[in-house]
Parts: structure tokens; sequence; C-alpha cells
């Protein structure tokens, strides 16, 4: 995973989990008002992931696990699921179409064409 956010070889990991720095790309999303939403079956400290140390490392209200009431591991699955359908049904609806949307590169204004002239 570290890999896969960073660009880097995996033995860089610990250095970035020492001073608890995310990748350029994750500031980036913060920087341009992207929404997080977050969900995990598993646990985000596992010491083989550590994600809450690297690359989810300064995202505001971090929930590190998931707890169910539904029994076996299906039940973490499906509590993820609902609580992903009440975030997406409760998150900012920004229409990013409309000329109001000016100010971050997610807009389709401010979208660079890559057809050549």
């Amino acid at each position: 995973m570290f890999s896969l956010f960073y660009g880097l070889p995996a033995t860089y990991w610990d250095t970035f989990a020492d001073f608890a720095r995310p990748p350029v790309l994750m500031d980036l999303f913060r920087q341009y008002g992207y929404q997080f939403g977050l969900f995990t079956s598993a646990p985000l400290y596992r010491w083989f992931v550590g994600l809450d140390r690297t690359a989810l490392a300064r995202v505001p209200n971090l929930r590190l696990e998931t707890s169910s009431l539904y029994p076996g591991a299906s039940g973490w699955d499906r509590t993820v699921t609902e609580e992903w359908l009440q975030w997406l049904d409760k998150r900012d609806r920004r229409d990013l179409s409309s000329d109001s949307c000016t100010t971050t590169p997610r807009c389709p204004s401010m979208r660079q064409s890559t057809t050549p002239k």
C-alpha cells in the first residue's frame, strides 16, 4: 500500500511513518476541497499497513477501525456498506458542471484538454 500512495519502495515506510508524512497527492486533495469518505472493515493501524501513520496521517477525524453489531467478518462489511451509503447521501453535492465552479481543478472548466491542437 505504501508504494501505491507514494511511488517509492516500501523500504522508506519507516521514515515516512516516523514523521507522519502523507503523500503529496493527499495534501492536494485536501487543498482543493475533496471530500473524504474513508471506510474500512480492517483496522487502519495494523503494523503491516500503517495507513494511519503514512498516507492518511493528516486526515481529520480518521476512524481507525469499524465496530459492527452484525456477527462475523461479513458483519463489518455490511456495516461499512451501510455507513458509506449514509455518507454518500449526506455529503456536499456541489454542482461541478456549473459556471460557479471555477476555483479547483475538479471543475470541468479548469481541466486541461488532452487533445492535440
